[in-house]
């Protein structure tokens, strides 16, 4: 049974470099912390392998077990110890501490550091302090507590809970006052526990059962143990790197040797296996790679951006750095070469200098269904949120990524639009940079999609496309060669595509321009057949005709004086003679036709997207300090929908994307029923606009958050992954003689389609089995050369299923029409007067609601890879 319900559902709201990754013991998977759950990458694809979720708050310490490296131990903040059977995503064991712990370190494997002889596990317990005892009240602090990990795993039972929290209390804390994020450190022989608070190294000594203090001279960032001798690194915040000796003995000061390279703090240190190198990263982008006895350094540069964290695999052939931007590089350690980039949505605009945000906001790729936003400085980043994993990377400036100079920020340039092309064949970006010192720069790019290479290729540039900054970009639906810019100066500009077949050279080139009374622009926008070009102003938006705009063709004015435009936007070819627009404070729709509002409210609006595929336009609505959503249709003030409280900080961008759901029979008829032009605006009740698309959002805090249709089959395909092809998916041929080496799909420009007749999941597993377990070549051969030839398998011979499987074998109409009367939505009164509707138009908000109710509805079960088998079993008899 398929539950279905419309909701709010987060895509990518948290960080995967906060903590250090950690590598598997055959150095094949990587195992990261994001928020509530675990990610389980492959090295050297970078693909998501598992995702376990189990914890009920933020993961906040990762390490192997020690008893067992092949399986994982995690920590969240609210107590609880999930042991972990990460290669098949399975918990084995889960333990409550009944402690906040913010940390977990295990003392290196093979020593005795306990009373039983056993592992040492160290947890990082955050306590608040008493308020009697401290000058805040509140105050929590973090303190290191040592427990024996064979008693403390034994608290639990094999798959199920069990209590450890009675072990840490009555165990002493062996560093107090702790850093609020320190990374405690076993030395080498195990013998010793190190951390840091502000200039303090503490050292404690389990022999001697006490702690020794060091100072330094600046605040310590990090730390990291030798792997083989007594010597602990430490970097700081002037961005330098100290190795410690004879740190054990408190009666004399311990032997320092200063490593100066860093202009700003470290980040973070490291120790590779064998212990000859020392790795040192920080806010400048670059590994910098110390000789430990000699202290000479080498260099990996041009990483892309500040790293946060940076660790080794465990035979050191791999690093992992964790980057500011939300992404892991991994590198091989022979070449320094990046073997592969694990990460989701890159946080835009890391640099401290930079106050930017997601300045694109968030826009649609025609055709591949992909959300395009910024990404680091200069870059955009192509989004898959069905796959939950980034698609792309382009470098849009060309530019490396510079630090600042002392406390003095850098003016970066910035990537300010994006608009596709209706075919998504093209792609029109605008870059800017203005440092008020000297003279502004300002570029805009034509990239041309190349189906060969897989990516977007630079076709034109132009330097500078207007006298001052432009404020808005737009592609003509109605013509692919047609594009649309607007600019602070006031006027706003149409480019076409010229191509000339016997120079073989294709430019894009400044077909007209006009301006309206001089007055700055805010934005320009095409209607949905291309006919008409609206350009925004403060107080006025002007419609013109985009292959003459020699002359005005209408005007509308704000109807409040005090108030200014921020939003325009069309409707679909259903209801393009609909305007929308929005100020600060309220929200308007024109009816083209008769040149007048039908109808306005008052509504603070921040973000206001029109649905490229149903007659409807979203708009976030800003009140009480949090954030609702609105579906309405142009033609009714009544919202279809409503869902409030959706964040509670302001919105950056949003968009449609067409709904994964969209390919089953009854939604691609709802589709093509709403996609045509004949059809009525009136007539979408907005039940069903889910099926149809899903709205994505991203908030102030560049949190990812969709609005649409949640069923299992979504979460499962999300959460759930796809092995790379060196583990899973390979046939005995493959395995012994390797992958076929002709050209990817990838390269081919249009996708492979399989045979007509049977599945192309069923077409592909006839021969990957086992040659012992399947039946005869000659039973084989007719199913096979009949699926190939499209004919219909229910005739005479081997049938994909029997006459006793009728009931799995629905019609495809029967099966549409029972998800239709299966999915029940409540919606809007159509009985509710006209005199209600101005009452509800009076209340100065977006205030009704359609509550969604969870329906079941019945589908096809789901039919066995080998379950065409058995009527070819049954001839066998």
């Amino acid at each position: 049974m398929e539950q279905s319900v419309c909701k709010v559902q987060p895509v990518d709201c948290y960080s995967i470099t906060d903590e250090k990754v950690v590598f598997s013991e055959d150095s094949k998977f990587v195992c990261l912390s994001c928020g509530e759950s675990i990610r389980v990458y492959s090295v050297k694809t970078g693909q998501l392998v598992h995702t376990l979720a189990k914890h009920k708050s933020c993961v906040s310490g990762l390490a192997l077990n020690p008893k067992n490296p092949y399986q994982l131990v995690s920590v969240c903040t609210d107590g609880e110890l999930i042991i972990w059977d990460y290669e098949d995503g399975i918990a084995l064991r889960v333990i409550e501490l009944e402690q906040s712990v913010a940390g977990l370190q295990f003392a290196p494997r093979g020593l005795v550091g306990s009373p039983s002889k056993g592992f040492l596990a160290c947890f990082v317990i955050a306590r608040k302090v008493d308020s009697m005892t401290s000058e805040k009240e509140g105050k929590v602090a973090h303190a290191a507590v040592c427990v024996d990990w064979e008693l403390l795993a034994g608290k639990g039972e094999d798959g199920g809970r069990g209590a450890g929290g009675d072990l840490l209390q009555r165990t002493k804390p062996v560093l107090h006052s702790l850093a609020k994020k320190c990374r405690v450190v076993f030395t080498h022989k195990g013998d010793c526990l190190v951390g840091f608070h502000r200039k303090d190294l503490l050292v404690y000594n389990f022999e001697q059962e006490h702690v020794v203090k060091h100072v330094s001279t600046y605040l310590v960032t990090c730390v990291a143990a030798h792997p083989s001798r007594d010597c602990v690194a430490t970097g700081n915040k002037h961005g330098e790197v100290l190795l410690w000796y004879d740190f054990m003995d408190s009666k004399s000061p311990p032997v320092c040797s200063v490593l100066h390279w860093h202009a700003h703090q470290v980040h973070d240190v490291h120790f590779t296996p064998e212990g000859t190198n020392l790795l040192s990263v920080g806010m400048e982008g670059v590994m910098v790679i110390w000789k430990v006895e000699s202290k000479k350094s080498t260099f990996r540069p041009h990483l892309g951006g500040p790293i946060n964290t940076i660790c080794s695999s465990p035979r050191g052939e791999y690093f992992a750095l964790g980057m500011g931007d939300n992404t892991v590089n991994i590198l091989s350690s022979y070449t320094n070469e990046v073997e592969s980039t694990v990460g989701s949505l890159i946080r835009a605009h890391v640099n401290p200098g930079s106050t930017a945000g997601v300045l694109t906001g968030l826009v649609r790729e025609p055709g591949r269904e992909r959300v395009v936003l910024n990404a680091s400085l200069g870059h955009l980043q192509f989004y898959d949120p069905v796959q939950g994993q980034l698609a792309s990377e382009l470098n849009v400036t060309g530019l490396n990524y510079v630090t600042q100079a002392d406390k003095v920020p850098l003016v970066p340039t910035l990537v300010s639009f994006v608009q596709f092309s209706p075919s998504g064949d093209w792609m029109v970006t605008v870059e800017s940079r203005e440092d008020r010192m000297t003279t502004p720069e300002l570029r805009m790019k034509f990239w041309k999609y190349s189906r060969e290479n897989q990516r977007f290729e630079l076709n034109t540039l132009v330097d500078p496309p207007h006298y001052s900054s432009l404020t808005g970009v737009a592609f003509s639906p109605g013509s692919e060669q047609m594009c649309a810019t607007a600019s602070h100066d006031g006027c706003f500009k149409t480019w076409l595509f010229h191509s000339n077949d016997q120079q073989d050279e294709s430019s894009w080139f400044c077909s007209s321009e006009s301006h309206y009374i001089r007055e700055p622009a805010i934005s320009c926008v095409f209607s949905r057949d291309g006919s008409i070009l609206a350009v925004l102003y403060e107080k006025y938006i002007t419609l013109w005709k985009p292959d003459a705009c020699a002359a005005v063709k209408k005007v509308f004015a704000v109807p409040s004086v005090d108030e200014v435009f921020r939003f325009v936007c069309f409707q679909t070819e259903a209801s393009t003679h609909y305007l929308v627009a929005s100020t600060f404070h309220s929200l308007y729709v024109w009816n083209l036709t008769s040149c007048a509002v039908c109808w306005s409210v008052k509504a603070k609006v921040e973000q206001l997207v029109a649905c490229p595929f149903l007659p409807c336009v979203a708009a976030f609505v800003r009140r009480n300090g949090t954030t609702n959503m609105s579906l309405f249709s142009p033609s009714d003030p009544t919202p279809l929908a409503l869902f409030e409280d959706v964040c509670s900080t302001s919105v950056l961008g949003a968009v449609f994307l067409k709904s994964q759901s969209s390919s089953k029979p009854s939604s691609s008829e709802l589709l093509s029923k709403t996609s045509d032009s004949s059809s009525d605006c009136n007539s979408f009740d907005g039940r069903s606009w889910y099926k149809t698309c899903t709205l994505y959002f991203m908030t102030q805090d560049q949190e990812l958050y969709r609005i649409g249709l949640q069923t299992d089959d979504d979460e499962e395909k999300s959460l759930q992954l796809k092995y790379h092809r060196d583990s899973e998916g390979q046939n005995v041929y493959e395995q012994i003689f390797g992958l076929h080496s002709g050209p990817s799909p990838a390269a081919s420009s249009s996708p492979q389609r399989a045979p007509a007749g049977l599945p192309d999941s069923k077409l592909s597993k006839i021969f990957s089995g086992p040659p012992h377990t399947l039946p005869p070549m000659s039973m084989l051969c007719s199913v096979f050369l009949r699926a190939l030839h499209g004919q219909d398998l229910q005739g005479d011979g081997p049938q994909v299923g029997g006459e006793d499987e009728e009931s799995v074998e629905v019609d495809s109409e029967e099966l549409s029409s029972s998800e239709e009367e299966g999915e029940v939505l409540h919606t809007k009164d159509e009985t509710q007067g006209l005199g209600e509707a101005q009452e509800r138009m009076e209340d100065s908000e977006f205030t009704s609601k359609v509550s969604f109710d969870k329906s079941t509805t019945l589908t096809k079960e789901n039919i066995g890879d080998f379950m065409w088998l058995t009527d070819v079993f049954k001839q066998m008899k």
